[in-house]
Protein backbone atom coordinates (compact mmCIF):
# COMPACT_ATOMS: atom_id res chain seq x y z
CA UNK A 1 0.00 0.00 0.00
CA UNK A 2 1.27 3.37 -0.75
CA UNK A 3 2.73 5.30 2.50
CA UNK A 4 -0.17 7.56 4.11
CA UNK A 5 1.29 10.99 5.33
CA UNK A 6 0.92 11.16 8.84
CA UNK A 7 -2.18 14.04 9.52
CA UNK A 8 -1.95 13.97 13.38
CA UNK A 9 1.38 13.67 15.07
CA UNK A 10 1.44 14.16 18.36
CA UNK A 11 4.80 14.02 20.81
CA UNK A 12 6.10 10.20 20.21
CA UNK A 13 5.45 7.96 22.98
CA UNK A 14 7.38 5.46 23.96
CA UNK A 15 5.76 2.66 25.40
CA UNK A 16 7.34 -0.06 27.42
CA UNK A 17 5.08 -2.55 28.13
CA UNK A 18 5.77 -6.47 29.89
CA UNK A 19 2.21 -8.42 30.86
CA UNK A 20 1.12 -8.71 27.02
CA UNK A 21 2.21 -12.67 27.08
CA UNK A 22 -1.86 -13.33 26.35
CA UNK A 23 -4.71 -12.28 24.25
CA UNK A 24 -6.32 -11.83 27.52
CA UNK A 25 -3.33 -9.20 29.13
CA UNK A 26 -2.65 -7.31 25.77
CA UNK A 27 -1.57 -4.11 26.48
CA UNK A 28 -3.53 -1.14 25.18
CA UNK A 29 -1.24 1.00 22.48
CA UNK A 30 -2.10 4.21 20.32
CA UNK A 31 -0.75 6.42 17.55
CA UNK A 32 3.42 6.28 18.79
CA UNK A 33 6.56 4.09 18.91
CA UNK A 34 6.18 1.01 21.21
CA UNK A 35 9.19 -1.39 22.87
CA UNK A 36 8.24 -4.95 22.69
CA UNK A 37 10.56 -6.99 24.78
CA UNK A 38 11.84 -10.75 24.37
CA UNK A 39 9.13 -12.21 23.17
CA UNK A 40 7.81 -14.88 25.31
CA UNK A 41 3.90 -15.21 25.41
CA UNK A 42 1.00 -17.36 23.72
CA UNK A 43 0.49 -17.90 20.15
CA UNK A 44 -3.14 -18.72 18.92
CA UNK A 45 -4.08 -21.96 17.06
CA UNK A 46 -4.11 -21.33 13.59
CA UNK A 47 -3.08 -17.82 13.51
CA UNK A 48 -2.55 -15.82 10.32
CA UNK A 49 -0.19 -18.14 8.68
CA UNK A 50 0.32 -21.65 7.86
CA UNK A 51 4.07 -21.80 9.61
CA UNK A 52 2.92 -21.54 13.66
CA UNK A 53 5.30 -19.60 15.84
CA UNK A 54 5.99 -20.73 19.38
CA UNK A 55 5.60 -17.64 21.68
CA UNK A 56 4.58 -14.36 20.78
CA UNK A 57 3.54 -10.53 22.26
CA UNK A 58 0.31 -8.86 22.57
CA UNK A 59 -1.33 -5.29 22.25
CA UNK A 60 -4.56 -4.22 21.62
CA UNK A 61 -5.61 -0.90 19.33
CA UNK A 62 -9.02 0.68 19.70
CA UNK A 63 -9.24 4.04 17.62
CA UNK A 64 -11.65 6.94 18.69
CA UNK A 65 -11.96 7.86 15.00
CA UNK A 66 -12.38 5.87 11.39
CA UNK A 67 -8.38 5.64 10.82
CA UNK A 68 -6.56 4.46 8.20
CA UNK A 69 -3.54 2.81 10.74
CA UNK A 70 -0.13 1.42 9.19
CA UNK A 71 1.92 -0.81 12.03
CA UNK A 72 5.81 -1.11 11.06
CA UNK A 73 8.61 -2.66 12.27
CA UNK A 74 10.48 -1.13 9.78
CA UNK A 75 12.85 0.93 12.21
CA UNK A 76 16.25 1.98 12.08
CA UNK A 77 16.44 1.06 15.77
CA UNK A 78 15.48 -2.53 14.10
CA UNK A 79 19.21 -3.51 13.01
CA UNK A 80 19.67 -6.77 14.47
CA UNK A 81 22.11 -5.95 16.90
CA UNK A 82 20.45 -4.93 19.70
CA UNK A 83 17.13 -5.19 18.30
CA UNK A 84 15.84 -8.30 16.39
CA UNK A 85 15.56 -7.50 12.30
CA UNK A 86 13.56 -10.25 11.85
CA UNK A 87 9.92 -10.07 12.62
CA UNK A 88 6.03 -11.60 11.98
CA UNK A 89 2.53 -9.48 12.79
CA UNK A 90 -1.01 -10.56 12.83
CA UNK A 91 -3.67 -7.98 13.38
CA UNK A 92 -7.19 -9.50 14.97
CA UNK A 93 -10.63 -8.80 15.12
CA UNK A 94 -13.44 -10.29 17.41
CA UNK A 95 -12.90 -11.22 21.46
CA UNK A 96 -9.69 -13.53 22.37
CA UNK A 97 -12.05 -16.45 22.79
CA UNK A 98 -12.47 -16.53 18.77
CA UNK A 99 -10.05 -14.48 16.79
CA UNK A 100 -10.32 -13.97 13.21
CA UNK A 101 -7.47 -12.75 11.17
CA UNK A 102 -8.02 -9.08 9.75
CA UNK A 103 -4.44 -8.40 8.47
CA UNK A 104 -0.94 -9.91 8.41
CA UNK A 105 2.59 -8.97 7.93
CA UNK A 106 5.95 -10.90 7.29
CA UNK A 107 8.69 -9.83 5.46
CA UNK A 108 8.84 -6.49 3.72
CA UNK A 109 10.96 -7.49 1.09
CA UNK A 110 13.55 -10.84 -0.10
CA UNK A 111 16.16 -8.78 2.16
CA UNK A 112 14.37 -6.66 4.54
CA UNK A 113 12.46 -9.42 7.22
CA UNK A 114 11.16 -6.18 9.06
CA UNK A 115 7.26 -6.05 8.76
CA UNK A 116 4.92 -3.19 8.06
CA UNK A 117 1.16 -3.55 7.31
CA UNK A 118 -2.01 -0.44 6.43
CA UNK A 119 -5.14 -1.57 7.24
CA UNK A 120 -9.07 0.63 8.53
CA UNK A 121 -9.37 0.78 11.56
CA UNK A 122 -13.04 1.85 12.87
CA UNK A 123 -13.80 3.67 15.33
CA UNK A 124 -14.68 2.08 18.98
CA UNK A 125 -13.50 -1.54 17.86
CA UNK A 126 -10.76 -3.43 19.67
CA UNK A 127 -8.46 -4.71 16.79
CA UNK A 128 -5.27 -7.22 18.64
CA UNK A 129 -1.60 -6.98 17.84
CA UNK A 130 0.13 -10.18 17.31
CA UNK A 131 3.88 -10.06 17.35
CA UNK A 132 5.60 -13.88 17.38
CA UNK A 133 9.06 -15.23 16.93
CA UNK A 134 8.86 -16.51 12.69
CA UNK A 135 11.99 -16.10 12.86
CA UNK A 136 12.99 -14.26 16.16
CA UNK A 137 12.49 -13.78 19.87
CA UNK A 138 14.25 -11.10 20.11
CA UNK A 139 12.82 -7.52 21.32
CA UNK A 140 12.34 -4.62 19.26
CA UNK A 141 10.24 -1.47 18.07
CA UNK A 142 7.07 -0.88 16.49
CA UNK A 143 5.51 2.58 15.31
CA UNK A 144 1.81 2.77 14.68
CA UNK A 145 0.51 5.45 12.60
CA UNK A 146 -3.07 7.06 12.07
CA UNK A 147 -4.45 8.82 9.01
CA UNK A 148 -8.02 10.03 8.30
CA UNK A 149 -9.58 8.18 5.65
CA UNK A 150 -11.84 9.69 3.66
CA UNK A 151 -13.52 6.41 1.99
CA UNK A 152 -16.33 4.91 3.14
CA UNK A 153 -16.13 1.19 1.01
CA UNK A 154 -13.20 -0.50 0.13
CA UNK A 155 -12.80 -0.29 -4.20
CA UNK A 156 -14.57 -2.92 -5.73
CA UNK A 157 -12.19 -5.53 -7.61
CA UNK A 158 -10.40 -5.45 -10.51
CA UNK A 159 -11.41 -7.20 -13.61
CA UNK A 160 -10.20 -7.82 -17.41
CA UNK A 161 -6.61 -9.07 -16.43
CA UNK A 162 -3.81 -9.19 -19.05
CA UNK A 163 -2.48 -12.14 -19.48
CA UNK A 164 -5.97 -13.07 -19.94
CA UNK A 165 -6.90 -16.09 -17.44
CA UNK A 166 -5.99 -19.14 -19.37
CA UNK A 167 -3.47 -17.67 -21.39
CA UNK A 168 -0.34 -19.35 -23.19
CA UNK A 169 2.67 -16.84 -22.42
CA UNK A 170 6.07 -16.39 -23.64
CA UNK A 171 8.19 -15.38 -21.00
CA UNK A 172 10.82 -12.37 -21.34
CA UNK A 173 13.36 -12.34 -19.02
CA UNK A 174 12.07 -14.25 -16.94
CA UNK A 175 8.78 -12.15 -16.59
CA UNK A 176 5.86 -10.73 -18.19
CA UNK A 177 3.16 -7.21 -18.44
CA UNK A 178 0.40 -7.77 -16.08
CA UNK A 179 -2.07 -5.12 -16.47
CA UNK A 180 -6.01 -5.14 -15.20
CA UNK A 181 -9.00 -2.81 -15.75
CA UNK A 182 -9.81 -1.01 -12.09
CA UNK A 183 -13.61 -0.41 -11.30
CA UNK A 184 -14.86 3.04 -13.00
CA UNK A 185 -17.61 3.21 -10.08
CA UNK A 186 -17.57 2.95 -6.27
CA UNK A 187 -14.37 4.32 -3.92
CA UNK A 188 -11.45 4.34 -5.92
CA UNK A 189 -8.11 2.18 -5.06
CA UNK A 190 -5.24 4.37 -3.75
CA UNK A 191 -2.33 1.14 -4.82
CA UNK A 192 -2.48 -2.33 -6.05
CA UNK A 193 -0.44 -5.32 -4.27
CA UNK A 194 -0.27 -8.09 -7.38
CA UNK A 195 0.16 -11.57 -6.11
CA UNK A 196 2.14 -14.47 -7.82
CA UNK A 197 2.49 -18.00 -6.85
CA UNK A 198 2.09 -21.72 -8.48
CA UNK A 199 -1.01 -22.83 -6.77
CA UNK A 200 -4.45 -21.44 -6.93
CA UNK A 201 -2.94 -19.47 -3.23
CA UNK A 202 -1.48 -17.16 -5.61
CA UNK A 203 1.15 -16.25 -3.72
CA UNK A 204 3.81 -18.76 -3.33
CA UNK A 205 6.39 -16.92 -4.94
CA UNK A 206 5.57 -13.58 -3.30
CA UNK A 207 3.58 -10.23 -3.55
CA UNK A 208 4.20 -6.54 -5.05
CA UNK A 209 3.29 -3.58 -3.49
CA UNK A 210 2.45 -0.47 -5.21
CA UNK A 211 2.03 -2.37 -8.64
CA UNK A 212 1.23 -0.72 -11.56
CA UNK A 213 -1.22 -1.92 -14.46
CA UNK A 214 0.41 -2.56 -17.81
CA UNK A 215 4.22 -2.82 -15.96
CA UNK A 216 6.61 -5.86 -16.71
CA UNK A 217 7.11 -7.97 -13.74
CA UNK A 218 9.98 -10.23 -13.63
CA UNK A 219 9.37 -12.90 -11.07
CA UNK A 220 12.20 -15.66 -12.15
CA UNK A 221 9.14 -17.31 -14.75
CA UNK A 222 10.24 -20.79 -16.61
CA UNK A 223 8.93 -22.27 -19.58
CA UNK A 224 6.43 -24.74 -19.18
CA UNK A 225 5.21 -23.86 -16.03
CA UNK A 226 1.17 -22.91 -14.92
CA UNK A 227 1.63 -19.54 -12.61
CA UNK A 228 -1.59 -18.08 -10.97
CA UNK A 229 -1.88 -14.30 -9.65
CA UNK A 230 -4.59 -11.78 -8.28
CA UNK A 231 -4.69 -8.60 -7.37
CA UNK A 232 -6.10 -6.28 -4.18
CA UNK A 233 -7.60 -2.93 -4.89
CA UNK A 234 -6.47 -0.90 -1.56
CA UNK A 235 -7.53 2.36 0.05
CA UNK A 236 -7.49 4.07 4.07
CA UNK A 237 -10.81 2.05 4.13
CA UNK A 238 -10.10 -1.98 3.23
CA UNK A 239 -8.54 -4.30 0.58
CA UNK A 240 -10.67 -6.12 -2.00
CA UNK A 241 -9.15 -9.06 -3.97
CA UNK A 242 -9.54 -9.96 -7.31
CA UNK A 243 -10.29 -13.42 -8.78
CA UNK A 244 -7.29 -15.53 -9.13
CA UNK A 245 -6.51 -16.01 -12.78
CA UNK A 246 -3.34 -18.14 -14.36
CA UNK A 247 -1.66 -18.19 -17.33
CA UNK A 248 0.62 -21.03 -18.87
CA UNK A 249 4.03 -20.10 -20.26
CA UNK A 250 5.70 -21.45 -23.43
CA UNK A 251 8.78 -21.64 -24.64
CA UNK A 252 11.02 -18.28 -26.75
CA UNK A 253 10.82 -19.19 -30.46
CA UNK A 254 13.43 -16.48 -30.59
CA UNK A 255 17.15 -17.64 -31.14
CA UNK A 256 18.48 -14.50 -30.52
CA UNK A 257 17.84 -10.57 -29.41
CA UNK A 258 15.97 -8.01 -32.40
CA UNK A 259 17.45 -6.21 -34.51
CA UNK A 260 17.46 -2.75 -34.15
CA UNK A 261 14.51 -0.36 -35.41
CA UNK A 262 14.71 2.29 -38.39
CA UNK A 263 13.89 5.20 -37.79
CA UNK A 264 10.26 7.10 -39.41
CA UNK A 265 9.64 10.25 -37.77
CA UNK A 266 11.20 13.18 -36.69
CA UNK A 267 14.24 12.68 -38.99
CA UNK A 268 17.12 12.12 -37.32
CA UNK A 269 19.28 15.51 -36.78
CA UNK A 270 15.58 17.65 -37.85
CA UNK A 271 15.72 20.87 -36.81
CA UNK A 272 12.13 22.27 -36.86
CA UNK A 273 10.37 19.24 -35.39
CA UNK A 274 6.61 19.82 -35.20
CA UNK A 275 5.69 20.58 -31.67
CA UNK A 276 1.49 20.45 -30.91
CA UNK A 277 0.25 22.13 -27.64
CA UNK A 278 0.05 18.92 -24.86
CA UNK A 279 -2.27 21.31 -22.21
CA UNK A 280 0.78 21.45 -19.91
CA UNK A 281 2.40 24.75 -21.09
CA UNK A 282 4.86 23.16 -22.88
CA UNK A 283 3.86 20.79 -26.16
CA UNK A 284 4.41 16.99 -27.44
CA UNK A 285 6.66 15.93 -30.57
CA UNK A 286 5.36 12.48 -32.19
CA UNK A 287 7.92 9.42 -32.44
CA UNK A 288 7.60 6.50 -34.45
CA UNK A 289 9.80 3.97 -35.93
CA UNK A 290 9.11 0.70 -37.82
CA UNK A 291 7.94 -2.37 -36.07
CA UNK A 292 10.48 -5.51 -35.32
CA UNK A 293 8.88 -9.05 -36.29
CA UNK A 294 8.57 -11.24 -32.49
CA UNK A 295 9.02 -8.16 -30.74
CA UNK A 296 6.88 -8.06 -27.77
CA UNK A 297 7.97 -4.20 -26.53
CA UNK A 298 10.65 -1.42 -27.21
CA UNK A 299 12.37 0.48 -24.39
CA UNK A 300 12.60 4.07 -25.05
CA UNK A 301 15.69 6.04 -23.88
CA UNK A 302 14.94 9.80 -23.81
CA UNK A 303 17.17 13.00 -23.31
CA UNK A 304 19.96 9.44 -21.60
CA UNK A 305 16.85 8.76 -19.19
CA UNK A 306 15.17 5.83 -19.92
CA UNK A 307 11.34 6.38 -19.85
CA UNK A 308 10.00 2.92 -20.01
CA UNK A 309 9.03 0.32 -22.18
CA UNK A 310 5.89 0.19 -24.86
CA UNK A 311 4.27 -2.17 -27.18
CA UNK A 312 3.42 0.78 -29.46
CA UNK A 313 5.87 2.65 -32.23
CA UNK A 314 4.20 5.82 -32.80
CA UNK A 315 3.64 7.56 -29.62
CA UNK A 316 3.67 11.49 -27.94
CA UNK A 317 6.51 12.28 -26.05
CA UNK A 318 5.27 14.81 -24.23
CA UNK A 319 6.22 17.97 -21.76
CA UNK A 320 8.77 19.47 -24.40
CA UNK A 321 9.98 22.65 -24.81
CA UNK A 322 10.22 24.69 -27.91
CA UNK A 323 13.66 25.56 -30.01
CA UNK A 324 15.25 22.86 -27.98
CA UNK A 325 17.46 19.79 -28.60
CA UNK A 326 16.75 16.33 -27.80
CA UNK A 327 17.89 12.76 -28.29
CA UNK A 328 16.33 9.49 -28.06
CA UNK A 329 16.82 5.94 -28.97
CA UNK A 330 14.58 2.62 -28.92
CA UNK A 331 16.01 -0.99 -28.09
CA UNK A 332 13.40 -3.53 -29.51
CA UNK A 333 12.96 -6.38 -26.48
CA UNK A 334 11.71 -10.24 -27.25
CA UNK A 335 11.88 -13.12 -25.41
CA UNK A 336 15.43 -14.12 -25.76
CA UNK A 337 16.58 -10.54 -24.77
CA UNK A 338 17.18 -6.28 -25.58
CA UNK A 339 18.68 -5.50 -28.53
CA UNK A 340 21.67 -3.57 -28.30
CA UNK A 341 24.10 -1.11 -29.78
CA UNK A 342 21.19 0.75 -31.34
CA UNK A 343 21.69 4.14 -32.39
CA UNK A 344 20.87 7.61 -30.51
CA UNK A 345 18.55 9.62 -33.14
CA UNK A 346 18.24 13.50 -32.51
CA UNK A 347 15.67 16.32 -33.33
CA UNK A 348 14.69 20.07 -32.45
CA UNK A 349 11.87 21.17 -31.72
CA UNK A 350 10.03 24.06 -33.83
CA UNK A 351 9.89 27.16 -32.09
CA UNK A 352 6.31 27.64 -32.00
CA UNK A 353 3.26 25.76 -31.44
CA UNK A 354 0.71 23.73 -33.73
CA UNK A 355 -2.09 24.51 -31.53
CA UNK A 356 -1.92 28.41 -30.09
CA UNK A 357 -4.98 27.44 -28.19
CA UNK A 358 -3.90 28.25 -24.08
CA UNK A 359 -5.37 28.30 -20.46
CA UNK A 360 -3.72 31.70 -19.35
CA UNK A 361 -4.88 31.34 -16.22
CA UNK A 362 -2.26 30.11 -13.88
CA UNK A 363 -3.86 28.44 -10.67
CA UNK A 364 -1.23 26.15 -8.58
CA UNK A 365 2.72 26.61 -8.68
CA UNK A 366 5.31 24.42 -7.74
CA UNK A 367 9.03 24.10 -5.41
CA UNK A 368 11.07 23.68 -5.05
CA UNK A 369 11.81 22.17 -8.89
CA UNK A 370 13.69 20.83 -9.43
CA UNK A 371 13.01 18.67 -6.54
CA UNK A 372 14.87 15.38 -4.93
CA UNK A 373 11.61 14.52 -2.62
CA UNK A 374 9.16 16.72 -1.47
CA UNK A 375 6.69 19.01 -4.01
CA UNK A 376 5.13 21.81 -2.38
CA UNK A 377 2.32 22.99 -4.26
CA UNK A 378 0.80 26.55 -4.15
CA UNK A 379 -2.99 27.14 -4.29
CA UNK A 380 -5.20 29.25 -2.43
CA UNK A 381 -7.71 26.14 -2.15
CA UNK A 382 -7.98 22.82 -1.28
CA UNK A 383 -6.46 20.54 -3.80
CA UNK A 384 -8.48 17.49 -4.21
CA UNK A 385 -5.76 15.14 -6.32
CA UNK A 386 -2.82 15.12 -8.07
CA UNK A 387 -1.46 12.73 -10.80
CA UNK A 388 2.15 12.73 -12.18
CA UNK A 389 2.94 11.58 -15.40
CA UNK A 390 5.78 10.53 -17.15
CA UNK A 391 6.76 11.73 -20.63
CA UNK A 392 5.21 8.55 -22.59
CA UNK A 393 2.27 9.62 -20.84
CA UNK A 394 1.81 7.18 -18.44
CA UNK A 395 0.38 7.56 -14.97
CA UNK A 396 3.10 7.02 -12.16
CA UNK A 397 2.09 8.03 -9.12
CA UNK A 398 -0.96 8.95 -8.11
CA UNK A 399 -2.04 11.20 -4.80
CA UNK A 400 -5.52 11.09 -3.24
CA UNK A 401 -6.70 14.49 -0.86
CA UNK A 402 -5.94 12.17 2.27
CA UNK A 403 -2.30 11.41 1.17
CA UNK A 404 -1.79 15.12 0.15
CA UNK A 405 -0.60 17.07 3.57
CA UNK A 406 0.21 20.60 3.76
CA UNK A 407 -0.48 20.83 -0.21
CA UNK A 408 2.61 18.53 -0.37
CA UNK A 409 3.25 14.95 -2.32
CA UNK A 410 6.44 12.81 -1.85
CA UNK A 411 8.17 12.23 -5.15
CA UNK A 412 11.03 11.06 -3.82
CA UNK A 413 10.65 6.86 -5.05
CA UNK A 414 10.71 8.30 -8.70
CA UNK A 415 13.43 7.48 -10.78
CA UNK A 416 15.31 10.98 -12.09
CA UNK A 417 13.75 13.02 -14.84
CA UNK A 418 11.16 15.08 -15.96
CA UNK A 419 7.49 14.40 -15.32
CA UNK A 420 4.05 16.65 -15.52
CA UNK A 421 2.38 16.64 -12.57
CA UNK A 422 -1.25 17.70 -12.87
CA UNK A 423 -3.26 19.37 -10.18
CA UNK A 424 -6.86 18.84 -9.50
CA UNK A 425 -9.06 21.36 -7.28
CA UNK A 426 -12.87 21.36 -7.73
CA UNK A 427 -13.37 22.07 -11.27
CA UNK A 428 -9.98 23.73 -11.97
CA UNK A 429 -6.87 21.41 -13.21
CA UNK A 430 -3.71 22.55 -13.93
CA UNK A 431 -0.59 20.24 -15.50
CA UNK A 432 3.26 21.72 -14.51
CA UNK A 433 6.39 20.45 -15.70
CA UNK A 434 8.66 19.11 -13.11
CA UNK A 435 12.31 17.79 -12.73
CA UNK A 436 13.02 15.08 -10.37
CA UNK A 437 16.59 15.10 -9.30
Amino acid sequence: MKKITLLVLALIAFQFNYAQDTCATAVAVSAGTTTVGTLNGTTPDGSCYTGLATVGEWYSYTPTANYSVTISSDLSVNNGLTNSDDTRLSIFTGSCAALTCYAFADDISGTNYLSEVSFFAESGETYYILWDDFWSDFGFDFVLTESNCSATTAPEAVTNPTPADGADVILVGGGTAFAWDESLTGEPADSYTISIGTTAAANEIGTLADATSGNTITFAGVANTTYYWKIDAINCFGTTTSAVWSFNTIDCPETAAPACPTLITPADGELAAAISDDGSGTGSVNIAWDAIPGVSSYEITFDGVVLGTTSLTDLNITGLDLATDYTWSIAPINCFGTATGCATWSFTTGDDLLSVEQNALTTFSVYPNPTSNVLNIESTQEIDNVTVFNLLGQNVASFSKNEITNSSIDMSELSKGLYLVKITSGDKTQTLRVTKE
